[in-house]
C-alpha cells in the first residue's frame, strides 16, 4: 500500500501508552513526515545497494519515532578558540525509556500490516516479514519466532553512541530559570543574574525537558516574560 507520508501533515498523531514509565519520563511515540532527506538521514549505511534499496521504498514507508523526555543532563562550553562545544551523553534510564519505545513502535507497526522493518541501529538490515503477512494473522506474525528474534537483537544493540540515529529537536533548557543563581541563569523575570537589565525570553529558560512540543509553553513564558518587562520600563519599578 503507498502511503506517501511526504504528503501528510506532520505530528497529528501521539501515542502515551508509555509516557507514566519511569516516573514519568516514559517515551511518546508519534508519526512524522517522510521526507527524502529525513528518511537518508535516519537510515542506517550498511552498504550502496542496500541503502539505495530502502530510499526507493520511500512511497510506501512509514516513520515512527519515540519521542524522550530525557533526564540527562548536556552541557555548552567553550573551547579553547572560543567557539561553543556542545556536549551530551544519555542516561541508562532515558536509554531504557527508548528502548521500550521502539518496541512498542516494531509492534504498531507489525499490527499496522507492515511487511518490512528496520530500525536506526547501523548494524540493522532490517527484518523483512512479507511472507508472514500474506499468510498469518497479525496476532501469529507478533508471536513468531522471526519476530520474537528480531526483537531481541533490537534490544541487545541498545542505544550505543554514534551507533543509532539520535536526533534532537526544541532544545531547551540551556539558560534555565531559578530562585537562584547557584543552579540558574535566569530569575523569575528572566534577567540573566550575572548580568543587570538583560533579558532570555525563549526555551532556554525552561527549568528542564517538558517532553511535548514546547510551542504553547514558550509562547506563555514570553508574554509573561515581556509584560513584566513592559511594566518595569514604564514604571521602572520592581517587577513583583
Amino acid at each position: 500500500k503507498i502511503c506517501s507520508s511526504f504528503f501528510k501533515a506532520p505530528m497529528t498523531i501521539v501515542c502515551k501508552e508509555f509516557e507514566r514509565y519511569n516516573n514519568g519520563y516514559g517515551p511518546k511515540i508519534e508519526c512524522p513526515i517522510l521526507q527524502c532527506g529525513m528518511m537518508a538521514a535516519g537510515l542506517p549505511w550498511n552498504d550502496p545497494i542496500d541503502f539505495k534499496t530502502k530510499l526507493l521504498r520511500l512511497k510506501d514507508a512509514l516513520a515512527l519515532v519515540v519521542l524522550q523526555r530525557d533526564q540527562s543532563e548536556g552541557r555548552v562550553s567553550l573551547s579553547w578558540l572560543g567557539t561553543p562545544e556542545v556536549s551530551y551523553e544519555l542516561c541508562d534510564e532515558d536509554k531504557s525509556s527508548m528502548l521500550l519505545g521502539l518496541d512498542g513502535i516494531l509492534k504498531i507497526l507489525v499490527s499496522s500490516g507492515a511487511d518490512y522493518l528496520t530500525t536506526g541501529h547501523n548494524n540493522d538490515f532490517g527484518i523483512d516479514l512479507e511472507c508472514e503477512q500474506a499468510t498469518s494473522c497479525t496476532a501469529d506474525v507478533l508471536k513468531s519466532k522471526k519476530m520474537g528474534t528480531y526483537l531481541d537483537e533490537v534490544q541487545k544493540r541498545g542505544i550505543e553512541k554514534h551507533r543509532t540515529s539520535v536526533f534532537s529537536a526544541h532544545q531547551m533548557g540551556s539558560c534555565r530559570m531559578g530562585i537562584s543563581d547557584q543552579d540558574s541563569v535566569v530569575n523569575k523575570n528572566g534577567e540573566i543574574w550575572e548580568c543587570a537589565d538583560c533579558y532570555i525570553m525563549d526555551a532556554s529558560v525552561f527549568p528542564t525537558a517538558s517532553g511535548a512540543n514546547p510551542m504553547l509553553t514558550v509562547l506563555s513564558i514570553s508574554h509573561m516574560l515581556s509584560n513584566r518587562l513592559v511594566k518595569k520600563l514604564k514604571y521602572d519599578e520592581k517587577i513583583e
